[in-house]
């Protein structure tokens, strides 16, 4: 989920939920993974008046998106 996410850039919980639902992961799913990657500080969390937003750190995004890209999937 995190090689997923993390090439995004900030992203939102509903962007979350369109990149990561399928393969295994369901979209009820997201939330309480997203909630453990920022537990574990994977992921910062920003909330402005309306909407909290995720991003990583520019080491785990480059990371994530080696492993996206090891693994054949295309980045959006």
């Amino acid at each position: 989920m995190a090689a997923g996410v993390g090439v995004h850039g900030r992203f939102d919980l509903q962007a979350a939920e369109e990149v990561c639902t399928g393969a295994g992961i369901a979209r009820k799913d997201v939330l309480e993974l997203v909630a453990g990657l920022v537990d574990k500080s994977v992921l910062i969390r920003t909330k402005n008046a309306t909407v909290a937003r995720y991003w990583m750190l520019e080491a785990i995004r480059q990371y994530g998106e080696q492993r996206l890209a090891s693994s054949g999937r295309q980045r959006a």
